[in-house]
């Protein structure tokens, strides 16, 4: 049987060792489970057969890294290498978007499937998510996920504010290519955005705080959500978009519509938690926003029971079921 789609599988190797593992465990089995390619870019070795093109990206042999974070950097999984699997090694990239378009774009010349499917290093997607893509993907040029992406850490699952994130992404690969070539050429060294465009209304929210301090954000722009009710709409993605230069995707399919209780489950660690994501964190924990965004759960309807995410854990294959 010919296949039709190529996980792209992006990563840093800044991550728990387990946590690693376990997504690139996954990421083979949702290959094979769905007869597609996996196609992986990493700063350093994760199979035990690779491809070097670190004289391609300028990439470091050396991690170059303090040594608080060098047992971080992980480098020797030495995973046994899969038939529909292929490696390619940039060396150690700087930490910053630029580098995650540069990995994106490099794929993109090297994959010869006509879809793409996004799997980031520290995300688990449903078993059958490939299937679920390929089958809008018959229709639709991009697809991405809202409301059917979840984030876990420590204290449980919680609700993400709805949001087109870059790892929920897949799409024509002529589609893609195009997108992300045009990023590079518009934004140069600073990327302001990784994610392809795709419709929705745009609006102002004002949000109150505290952390044992009373904080006003005032007017954030946020995606409109069900949530949102008569809230007046403050702009069009599409229209900003436009502003500066940004290809539209158009034709796009939001899967929140056909996962039911399946979802992108990310997880939360230290190495990604960024100043946006402490940031969001801190609002949905102590702030007036809406319920459903400040909601924490120990079970999940498809992921099961959030204890198996955390990092010290055995971390069984995460599919369905507790």
């Amino acid at each position: 049987m010919d296949m039709s789609s190529t996980i792209f599988f992006y990563t840093n190797n800044l991550l728990h060792r387990n946590l690693l593992r376990k997504t690139l465990i996954t990421a083979v089995d949702c290959a094979r489970f769905s007869n597609a390619k996996l196609l992986v870019t990493s700063h350093f070795p994760l199979f035990k057969e690779y491809i070097d093109v670190s004289s391609e990206f300028g990439g470091l042999k050396e991690d170059n890294l303090p040594e608080d974070y060098k047992e971080l950097c992980i480098k020797d999984l030495n995973l046994d290498n899969e038939p529909h699997a292929i490696n390619y090694v940039t060396g150690k990239l700087p930490y910053k978007p630029k580098s995650i378009l540069d990995q994106l774009i490099f794929s993109c010349d090297h994959c010869n499937t006509d879809n793409i499917v996004l799997f980031e290093h520290d995300c688990f997607y449903p078993h059958d998510y490939v299937k679920i893509v390929e089958e809008q993907l018959k229709r639709y040029d991009i697809t991405y996920c809202m409301e059917a992406y979840c984030m876990v850490n420590r204290k449980g699952f919680y609700v993400c504010e709805p949001h087109p994130y870059l790892s929920s992404f897949s799409g024509r690969r002529e589609t893609f290519t195009d997108i992300f070539k045009k990023k590079k050429e518009m934004y140069g060294e600073v990327i302001r955005m990784l994610e392809p465009v795709v419709p929705c209304d745009l609006v102002l929210k004002d949000i109150k705080w505290t952390d044992g301090k009373e904080h006003m954000i005032p007017k954030i722009l946020r995606v409109k959500t069900k949530y949102d009710g008569d809230k007046e709409v403050y702009a069009k993605s599409e229209e900003r978009a436009a502003q500066i230069n940004e290809i539209i995707a158009s034709n796009s399919f939001c899967l929140d519509r056909v996962l039911g209780n399946e979802c992108i489950l990310e997880f939360q660690h230290g190495l990604n938690c960024t100043a946006s994501l402490y940031l969001m964190r801190q609002v949905y924990d102590n702030s007036d926003m809406e319920e459903e965004y400040r909601k924490c759960s120990n079970v999940h309807p498809y992921w099961g029971l959030a204890d198996k995410f955390t990092p010290s854990a055995r971390m069984p294959l995460p599919f369905g079921g507790g």
